[in-house]
C-alpha cells in the first residue's frame, strides 16, 4: 500500500472522527433530557429492556456463532408483517439479534483485513460459518447482513427507530457500527486495487488496442474541451455584440441578448459537468468502481453547487449591469455561503446513503446541518443588515411596521428586524416581478394599461414637474407632426389588401381602427404603391357633396353619376377607390345616415369592376353595425392592430432624429417592472424601460404615445433635454361623474367629431343638460373644440376610452 493510499485512509478516518465528535457534542443535551425523563413503564419499553438483556447475554457467546441466512429470515418476517401474521415487535427482536451479529462480523472482518494482502487470503477461524474461507467470502456475508439490516430498519417500531438514529447511547453505538462498516469497505477496496491494476496490465499485454483506444478517447475529450473553452466564449461575445447593434431593438432581440448573457454566465459549470460525465463513462474497472462512485458523487455535488451559485446570481442580477457594485459582490458571497452549506449537506447525505444507506449516519448528518443552519443565517444577516435597512428606507410605501423595523438597527434586536425586513423585501420583489411578467405577456391590454396607469400615477406623484420648463413649441410640433407611413406596421393587413387588389376582386373592404392608429397613412401608402391604379377621397367635412366633387376631379368628369363614373373607371383602368374617414358622413341622430346612404347608392350603381376601400373609426364602426346604416355589403373587414413596443421605439427614434434632439435617459428612475437590465448601459436600460412604459400607457396608439413622449421631455438649465417619468391622468374623478357626462363622452368617442346639437339629439337630453356637461368636460380638459364640432383631447383619449369600456359604454 503506497503513501498516497495511506494518506487518503488517514484523512477519511480523521474526517469521520471529527464529524462524530461534533455530533456527539450537539447531542449531549438530548441525551441528558433522555436521562432526566421520569421512568414510565410501558410494554414497549419493557420489551426493549428485555432486548438489551438479550444483547448482553449474547455477548458472552462466541462472536461468530450466529444464525446465517439473514436475507431469508428478514424477507420472511417483512412478508408476515404485511400479512398481519407477525407483530412489529418481532421486527425489533430480529433487528437486535441481527445488529449484534453484524457488529461481531464487521469487527472480525476488520481484524482480518489488517494483515491481509489480497481479498483471496484465507481466514482461519473455528467459528466461521460453512462455506466461508476467504476475506472475499467474509466481505460478501457482511454485505448481505448489512443490506438485510437496512430493509429491516424500515419496519421496526418508532421508539426503537428513534433510539437507533438519535444521539443517546444506542445511537452512538449504531453510529460506531456504521463507521466501522465504512472503514471496512475502504480497507477492502484498497486491498482490491493492486489486483485491479494487475488485471489492467494483463489486459494491456494480451489485448492492448482497446486500452490504447480508451486512452485516446480521454485525450480526445480533453482536446475538444480545451478547444471549446476557447472558441465558445469568444463566439458568445460576438453574438451579444452583434445583437446589441441591431436597431430597433425589438422584444425578440432583447430576448436573444438575455439568452446569450445567461449562456455566458452558466457555460463553465455545465462544460465541466459534461467533461466529468464523459470521464466517468469511460472509466470501467471492476476494482475501482467503489472509488469511482465516491469521486463521482463528490464531483457532481461540487459542480452542482457551482452551477447553482452561477444561476441564482445571474437570475438575481438580471443582466450585465447587476453584476457590478458592492451589492453584487455581497450577493455572490452570500450565494457561495448558502451553496456551500447546501452542497455539503447534499454531499454528506449522498455519501451517507451510498456508504451506509438511510440509517443512523444519514440521520446524524441531517441533524448536524440543521444545527449549522442557524449560524449560516446569522452570518447572512450580519452581512446584509446595512443593505436591508437601506432598501427599506428607499421604499416609497412607508407603513408603521416598516418604521418599527427601521428603529432597531443595532444590537441583537437588529437581527430579527433585518430578518423581517428581508422577508418583506423579497415578497415585494416577487410581487413586482409577477407584475412585470403580467405586463409583458398579458393579452388583456385593458388591464395592462390600467396597471401601468397606476404605476405612472405613483411615479408622477414622486416627481412633480409643475415648475419644470416646457418643451419648445417648434420641437413639440415636429415630434407630433404627421410623418410618413411606417413601413413595418400592419404588414399582414397590407398584404391581404394588396393581394385583393392584384387579383382584381371587386367589392368593399373596410379598414377599421381607433383614432390616431394610422388609417389615413395606411390608405395613402397603399395608393402610392398602386402605380396610379387607385384614387383616394376624404370625408373631412362630413358632406357627400365634397366626396362627389373630389371624385369628379380625380376622374376628370363634371357630372358625377353612376353612368359617367362607370365609363371613366373602365376607360382609365383605375382598380381601387379609397374613401377615408367614412364615419364623418354619419350623424348619430334620427335621419343622420342620409349622407352615407347617398354614397352607398353610388357604390351600388357603379357597375365597373372596382374595389372600394373605406376607413372607419373603430368605435364609429361598432355604432354603424348596430344602427345597420352600412347598407352596402362589406366583403372583408381589416382591423388595424395596436403598434408593438419595438415599432413605437423606432418611431420615437425617427422623430428624435427629425427634431434634432438627443434626450438624456441617465437620470430617470424607471420602476422595476419596466427596467430592462439585460442591456449594458444605464442610458440604454432606462430608454428601453421608458418606451415600454409609454407603450402600455398608450395602448399601442402612436398618436397618444407621441403626446406622452413629448410630455416626458424636460429642458434643463444647460439646454439639454432630460427625460422624466410619463404622467397619466387619474381616473378617480371620471369614475365619480354623473351618467349624463359619461353618455356625452361616449357620443363624442363614437363619432370622433360631433356638434353639441347632435349630442343632444342623440341622447334625447335637454339642451341645457348637454351644455352643462360640455362645459364641465371642457373645464377639465377632457374634450376640445375643433373645426366642425368637439372631440376628446389627446391627453385624455386613452383614459376616457378605457373608463367608458370598463363601464360597458364602449366595446373593448
Amino acid at each position: 500500500m503506497n503513501s498516497t493510499s495511506l494518506t487518503f485512509i488517514n484523512r477519511t478516518k480523521n474526517f469521520y472522527i471529527c464529524v462524530l465528535l461534533a455530533i456527539l457534542a450537539s447531542g449531549l443535551a438530548y441525551s441528558q433530557e433522555q436521562v432526566a425523563e421520569p421512568a414510565t413503564e410501558t410494554p414497549e419499553k419493557s420489551l426493549l429492556a428485555e432486548e438489551r438483556q438479550r444483547e448482553r447475554s449474547m455477548s458472552t457467546q462466541p462472536y461468530l456463532a450466529t444464525v446465517e441466512k439473514w436475507d431469508s429470515r428478514v424477507d420472511d418476517l417483512i412478508r408476515k408483517i404485511f400479512a398481519l401474521q407477525r407483530d412489529v415487535f418481532d421486527a425489533d427482536d430480529l433487528y437486535m439479534e441481527l445488529d449484534s451479529a453484524l457488529r461481531a462480523r464487521v469487527r472480525f472482518l476488520n481484524n482480518a483485513l489488517k494483515g491481509a494482502k489480497s481479498p483471496q487470503d484465507n481466514v482461519k477461524a473455528a467459528a466461521l460459518p460453512g462455506g466461508m474461507r476467504t476475506i472475499d467470502d467474509l466481505d460478501d456475508s457482511v454485505e448481505v447482513m448489512y443490506k438485510a439490516r437496512l430493509r429491516l430498519i424500515e419496519h421496526i417500531t418508532p421508539s426503537l427507530h428513534l433510539e437507533v438514529t438519535a444521539t443517546d447511547v444506542l445511537g452512538v453505538q449504531t453510529l460506531n457500527l456504521e463507521i466501522s462498516y465504512i472503514w471496512q469497505q475502504i480497507r477492502f477496496q484498497m486491498l482490491s486495487i493492486p489486483a485491479a491494476l494487475r488485471n489492467l496490465m494483463r489486459r494491456i499485454r494480451i489485448a492492448p488496442l482497446p486500452v490504447i483506444w480508451r486512452f485516446m478517447e480521454f485525450i480526445l475529450a480533453i482536446a475538444i474541451f480545451n478547444w471549446w473553452s476557447r472558441w465558445f466564449p469568444e463566439t458568445l461575445r460576438r453574438m451579444r455584440g452583434s445583437l446589441l447593434e441591431i436597431r430597433p431593438r425589438s422584444l425578440e432581440v432583447l430576448r436573444r441578448v438575455r439568452i446569450v448573457w445567461y449562456m455566458e454566465q452558466l457555460r463553465r459549470p455545465l462544460e465541466w459537468l459534461l467533461l466529468f460525465h464523459v470521464f466517468f463513462a469511460l472509466i470501467d474497472m471492476p476494482g475501482l468502481n467503489f472509488l469511482k462512485g465516491i469521486i463521482e458523487i463528490v464531483v457532481r455535488w461540487i459542480l452542482l453547487g457551482w452551477f447553482s451559485v452561477s444561476l441564482l446570481n445571474a437570475v438575481a442580477a438580471r443582466g450585465a449591469a447587476g453584476m457590478a457594485g458592492e451589492n453584487a459582490r455581497l450577493r455572490k458571497r452570500s450565494l457561495r455561503l448558502v451553496a456551500t452549506w447546501l452542497v455539503l449537506l447534499g454531499l454528506g447525505l449522498s455519501l451517507a446513503e451510498n456508504l451506509t444507506g438511510i440509517a443512523t449516519l444519514h440521520a446524524w448528518v441531517w441533524r448536524l446541518f440543521q444545527i449549522l443552519a442557524l449560524p449560516v443565517l446569522l452570518i447572512l444577516l450580519s452581512w446584509w443588515r446595512k443593505s436591508i435597512f437601506l432598501n427599506l428606507e428607499r421604499e416609497r410605501e412607508s407603513t408603521d411596521s416598516l418604521d418599527n423595523l427601521l428603529k432597531h438597527r443595532k444590537g441583537l434586536r437588529s437581527y430579527s428586524s433585518a430578518a423581517s425586513g428581508a422577508v418583506w423585501l423579497m415578497a415585494n420583489s416577487l410581487r413586482r416581478r409577477v407584475t412585470r411578467s403580467f405586463l409583458r405577456f398579458s393579452a388583456d391590454q385593458g388591464l395592462t394599461s390600467s396597471l401601468t396607469s397606476s404605476q405612472s400615477e405613483t411615479a408622477s406623484d414622486a416627481e412633480k414637474k409643475e415648475n419644470a420648463p416646457s418643451l419648445a413649441t417648434s420641437v413639440r410640433e415636429q415630434l407630433l407632426s404627421r410623418g410618413e407611413f411606417y413601413d413595418r406596421y400592419a404588414r399582414p393587413e397590407r398584404r391581404k389588401l394588396v393581394q385583393r387588389i392584384k387579383a382584381h376582386r371587386s367589392g368593399i373592404v373596410a379598414i377599421t381602427g381607433e383614432r390616431g392608429i394610422g388609417k389615413s397613412c395606411f390608405l395613402e401608402h397603399v395608393r402610392d404603391s398602386s402605380n396610379d391604379k387607385m384614387i383616394l377621397l376624404d370625408c373631412v367635412s362630413g358632406e357627400f357633396a365634397e366626396v362627389e366633387q373630389n371624385l369628379g376631379q380625380a376622374l376628370g368628369i363634371k357630372r358625377v353619376d353612376a353612368k359617367h363614373v362607370t365609363s371613366k373607371l373602365t376607360e382609365s383602368g383605375i382598380q381601387t377607390i379609397g374613401i377615408d374617414n367614412l364615419h364623418r358622413l354619419v350623424r348619430p341622430v334620427i335621419g343622420g345616415q342620409k349622407e352615407l346612404i347617398k354614397l352607398t347608392e353610388l357604390i351600388e350603381n357603379v357597375s365597373a369592376d372596382v374595389l372600394w376601400v373605406i376607413s372607419v373609426d373603430r368605435f364609429a364602426w361598432q355604432y354603424l353595425q348596430r344602427a345597420r346604416a352600412d347598407q352596402a355589403a362589406v366583403n372583408e373587414v381589416l382591423e388595424l392592430p395596436p403598434w408593438t413596443e419595438e415599432q413605437l421605439a423606432d418611431l420615437f427614434e425617427q422623430r428624435n432624429d427629425e427634431a434634432g434632439i438627443e434626450p438624456n435617459f441617465s437620470d430617470v428612475k424607471i420602476p422595476h417592472e419596466y427596467l430592462e437590465t439585460t442591456l449594458d448601459t444605464t442610458q440604454e436600460r432606462n430608454e428601453a424601460g421608458l418606451y415600454r412604459m409609454i407603450w402600455t400607457l398608450s395602448g399601442g396608439n402612436p398618436s397618444v404615445a407621441l403626446q406622452i413622449w413629448a410630455d416626458c421631455l424636460c429642458p434643463n438649465e444647460a439646454g439639454h433635454l432630460n427625460v422624466t417619468i410619463p404622467t397619466q391622468p387619474k381616473t378617480r374623478e371620471l369614475d365619480n361623474v354623473s351618467q349624463n357626462i359619461l353618455l356625452v363622452l361616449r357620443a363624442i368617442a363614437q363619432s370622433e367629431v360631433i356638434t353639441q346639437a347632435d349630442i343632444a339629439d342623440n341622447l334625447r337630453l335637454a339642451t341645457g343638460a348637454v351644455s352643462s356637461a360640455m362645459r364641465y368636460c371642457m373645464s377639465r380638459g377632457w374634450i376640445e373644440e375643433t373645426a366642425g364640432g368637439y372631440r376628446i383631447s389627446w391627453e385624455w383619449f386613452r383614459t376616457i376610452t378605457t373608463v367608458l369600456a370598463r363601464k360597458n359604454l364602449l366595446a373593448r
